[in-house]
């Protein structure tokens, strides 16, 4: 399920650019920082991503603020997060998707704020035609970009109705096909050019790195125990072992051929 993401090259949104270039700025940082204590900033700040303002209570914008501003550690971790996003070499990652995206057939539910001015209908719309496991989009009126908040017995109910019709039906086979290079068209909002995607290792595991690296820290690893997927230990200590054993030997036959060459 996808609701109002930020995808291809329109993020940062034209509404949010203003905070964070006034977060990333040495000099603006610390005063930002110090008003987000206030839970009228707060509402000014965030009143973007909501079609109702009255939904901005003071224990969501606490929820929403605190993890990010608790501490020292966390608020420079926060900087450097907007800080890459505003870069102009990496701004343009989750265009660099679109060939795995398009290949994606998996069941794809899009449920949208129909009222978001960061992340429009029209990028739902986009999606929805590159994506070919996509079922439908389901349309929040009364929401913009949070739509789990404003309206989330409807959204609960979308997701569930969802989850059910795709349970019950028969598992469609897995498609192979070959990773396309994606020219990536650049951002006017943040100034950034058109680039070839950079991907490493085999053009598989690139798309992979790729559509990791677009979420949010520890949003796979949510999506994972939703899932039911829990990481092996054992397999994971047994994969450290193998590649410490192997380093091991490599090390050895090294130290071995060059005491075999002084020897000569």
């Amino acid at each position: 399920m996808l609701t109002n993401i930020e995808a291809y090259d329109q993020w940062p949104s034209q509404p949010e650019l203003k905070c964070l270039k006034a977060i990333v700025n040495p000099l603006t940082s610390p005063i930002v920082f110090t008003a987000l204590k206030s839970d009228w900033v707060r509402h000014r700040i965030f009143r973007i991503a909501v079609h109702d303002e009255r939904t901005l209570n003071r224990g969501i914008l606490a929820e929403w603020v605190t993890p990010h501003t608790a501490s020292g550690e966390r608020r420079q971790r926060l900087r450097r997060f907007f800080r890459w996003q505003l870069d102009k070499e990496h701004n343009n990652i989750t265009q660099a998707a679109v060939p795995s995206i398009r290949r994606f057939s998996k069941p794809t539910l899009l449920v949208w704020g129909e009222q978001d001015t960061n992340f429009g209908p029209a990028l739902a719309k986009r999606l929805a035609a590159d994506i070919p496991g996509v079922t439908g989009t389901v349309w929040m009126k009364d929401s913009a970009h949070m739509p789990m908040v404003e309206e989330p017995a409807a959204c609960a109910d979308a997701v569930l109705k969802f989850m059910r019709s795709e349970s019950a039906a028969p598992a469609a086979p897995p498609r192979q096909v070959p990773v396309v290079p994606f020219p990536c068209a650049g951002n006017a909002a943040t100034g950034s050019k058109p680039r070839r995607p950079r991907h490493h290792g085999t053009p598989d595991a690139g798309a992979q790195q790729t559509l990791y690296a677009c979420s949010w820290p520890g949003n796979v690893r949510e999506l994972n125990h939703a899932l039911g997927r829990r990481p092996s230990v054992s397999s994971f200590l047994q994969r450290c072992r193998n590649s410490a054993v192997q380093s091991v030997r490599l090390r050895t036959d090294l130290v071995s051929a060059a005491r075999r060459r002084g020897r000569r």
